[in-house]
């Protein structure tokens, strides 16, 4: 059972345009899909709030607060800190933004799958700070498809499972 910290970002290192991504790449949203189906995803409530009220099919969506949100997340269930970390003790649990929820969370993360557009786009949220050492195991992706610009797939173990 692991927490993963889970994030695309463009070669500039952005995540983010407000409460939106600033680009519409398929494969990469599959990506995410295969990886987070049957599984909780995490995000604060700007991310969660640029869902308008969406949300992903055949996963446990889990708003990270530590106080009562309104009624407009009803298809989210809130959890803080503590019990986002236990629940991550019985399960896979994927954290999905934004940049302050993956500050709080990257620190006590498994690992993380990072997602590197090799392109430029506007934005005005930065993707978190995460530097690869030595001791973290890294594979690497390439994805190249028609139409879409290419991509790397970092599958990055940070510590032992327990």
């Amino acid at each position: 059972m692991s927490l993963i910290a889970i994030w695309a970002e463009s070669q500039n290192g952005i995540i983010g345009n407000g409460d939106q991504l600033p680009w519409h790449i398929p494969s990469e949203l599959k990506h995410f899909k295969r990886l987070t189906t049957g599984h909780s995803v995490v995000m604060g409530y700007r991310t969660a709030l640029g869902l308008k009220n969406k949300t992903f099919a055949n996963r446990n969506m889990i708003l990270y607060s530590n106080h009562s949100v309104d009624s407009s997340f009803e298809n989210f269930t809130v959890m803080n800190f503590g019990d986002i970390l236990n629940l991550a003790k019985t399960e896979d649990v994927f954290i999905a933004g934004g940049k302050s929820t993956y500050e709080d969370f990257l620190p006590f993360a498994d690992a993380v799958i990072r997602t590197i557009i090799a392109q430029d786009y506007d934005g005005n949220v930065p993707a978190p700070e995460f530097n690869i050492t030595d001791e973290m195991t890294v594979e690497r992706i390439p994805v190249q498809n028609d139409d879409e610009p290419a991509y790397v797939v970092e599958y990055i173990k940070l510590k032992e499972s327990t």
